[in-house]
């Protein structure tokens, strides 16, 4: 199975992401890096000024450094313009997945609340999937579903990680390599709304 196996041919449009953060309280943290990979190879990649003192611990697992967002970063208000723009590719209108691990208790709501801070609303079509479920639906046993510990399993190079766009391509591999075994085991399409609707319905 390739990626191109995976809609690339046809009107849907998978946007696998992954948003690096000042801390885990979307309330309070802020994104400071923004990656993104379409299955049309389209990248999208932003680095994004704080405005506040980064942590020792989130320096340490990201690897960017405070000199690095004051002097590379951008707002965050056009940073996530930016990748509303991104996503809404007219092409795809009401055809788009966004695709990240841990989504739906990290990611999902921390790119929602930091855009609606700045009246960005994502449309209701988009739907999001997080593959933290899917491997938690056909590896039902693992002791870890940590993304470096899942490309362990799975054989893919996992290299340094922890920045946004970095991750994004093994993201992309293991989304694949999902979906190849979650068809063999229950013969479900690979077809993400397919894939969506399921996860929504248990």
């Amino acid at each position: 199975m390739s990626l191109n196996d995976l809609e690339v041919n046809t009107n849907r449009r998978l946007v696998f992401f992954d948003l690096e953060t000042t801390g885990l309280n979307f309330y309070h943290d802020k994104i400071i890096e923004i990656g993104a990979i379409d299955n049309h190879g389209n990248t999208f990649e932003v680095l994004i000024n704080p405005h506040c003192k980064l942590k020792p611990i989130i320096i340490k697992i990201t690897g960017i450094t405070q000199q690095r967002v004051e002097d590379d970063g951008i707002e965050e208000k056009d940073a996530l313009e930016q990748f509303y723009n991104y996503i809404n590719n007219p092409k795809y209108r009401n055809k788009t997945f966004l695709i990240a691990h841990n989504a739906y208790g990290f990611d999902e709501p921390f790119l929602k609340h930091r855009m609606k801070q700045f009246g960005i609303r994502l449309s209701p079509s988009i739907k999001f999937i997080d593959t933290i479920w899917m491997a938690k639906y056909v590896l039902p046993n693992r002791y870890s579903y940590r993304l470096e510990k899942l490309c362990k399993h799975f054989n893919i190079d996992y290299g340094h990680g922890h920045r946004a766009l970095e991750d994004t391509e093994y993201l992309k591999q293991l989304y694949l390599i999902l979906c190849y075994v979650w068809k063999q085991r229950d013969g479900l399409s690979h077809s993400p709304i397919q894939i969506y609707n399921f996860i929504k319905s248990v």
